[in-house]
């Protein structure tokens, strides 16, 4: 909870400024994140092929070099 708190002040921004928070990877999707997501970002959750866009990502990126 600190570091995403601390990560949101390094970054200039609120909680109220995050219109979407999208997981993604394996990691997003243990209870204690999840729950702690939840009830930072009410509403504002959304995951998407949670094990494949990490890898999607990198290969848009991959492919734009």
């Amino acid at each position: 909870r600190d570091c995403l708190f601390e990560s949101l002040r390094m970054a200039g921004i609120t909680q109220q400024d995050i219109d979407v928070v999208l997981k993604v990877g394996g990691s997003s999707s243990n209870r204690f994140i999840d729950g702690l997501l939840t009830s930072i970002f009410k509403g504002k959750i959304n995951s998407l092929e949670l094990f494949t866009s990490v890898v999607s990502g990198l290969a848009i990126v991959g492919n734009n070099q």
